[in-house]
């Protein structure tokens, strides 16, 4: 599911590739450094689980592929700018959320009775 492109003024704008976990976001013109937070729940609900610091992301790049993902959970992202050392902190973007599917299993092969 894509996250809704409704933005924060100054905040970056958060999007998901929907295959991987690839967040893009709108750059930020006087940032210097860019900040990916994570919660294992669904971006509708109030902050119960906890955000975690995933990455700091230097301007001007403005995507970043989450590679710890656990198939079968519903996952919220968030980013914010910042000046150098995270001073200046912008307010966080809009949230975008995906819900991880399980990877098919291959069969069993070759199987034989004696």
């Amino acid at each position: 599911m894509k996250g809704l492109l409704m933005c924060l003024f100054i905040a970056p704008c958060l999007a998901l590739a929907n295959e991987d976990s690839v967040l893009t976001w709108d750059a930020v013109s006087n940032a210097a450094e860019y900040h990916v937070q994570r919660k294992a729940e669904d971006c509708t609900l109030p902050d119960g689980a906890p955000w975690i610091d995933l990455n700091m992301v230097p301007h001007p790049t403005t995507t970043y592929t989450d590679p710890q993902v656990a198939e079968g959970l519903i996952v919220c992202y968030r980013v914010s700018a910042s000046a150098a050392g995270r001073q200046a902190e912008s307010d966080w973007s809009n949230r975008a959320e995906k819900t991880v599917p399980f990877v098919k299993r291959g069969a069993p092969a070759n199987l034989i009775v004696n």
